[in-house]
């Protein structure tokens, strides 16, 4: 984080100190959770990405999204039914 590399540039021992010289302006702090926020976004998107494959793999049959609300219902059903196949 930010924080910690100016606290290692300016060499300070803790980032306590660094904090009394630091004051950011209302707007670095939300560009700051902007950022996060988008981050954050793009995690979400990789994690769905690699869970339908994962599923796609298991299942043999490709997951096709629609929307968030159906593409989950249309994952567990089609688990549902591969474990109910690999059953019998």
């Amino acid at each position: 984080m930010i924080g910690f590399a100016i606290q290692k540039i300016a060499g300070h021992s803790t980032i306590t100190i660094s904090q009394r010289y630091v004051h950011p302006t209302e707007e670095k702090v939300e560009d700051a959770f902007s950022r996060l926020e988008r981050y954050n976004a793009k995690k979400v998107e990789e994690l769905e990405l690699k869970r339908t494959a994962s599923i796609e793999v298991q299942v043999g049959v490709p997951v096709p999204p629609e929307s968030p609300t159906d593409d989950q219902e249309m994952i567990e059903d089609a688990v549902v039914a591969y474990r109910f196949m690999d059953s019998h």
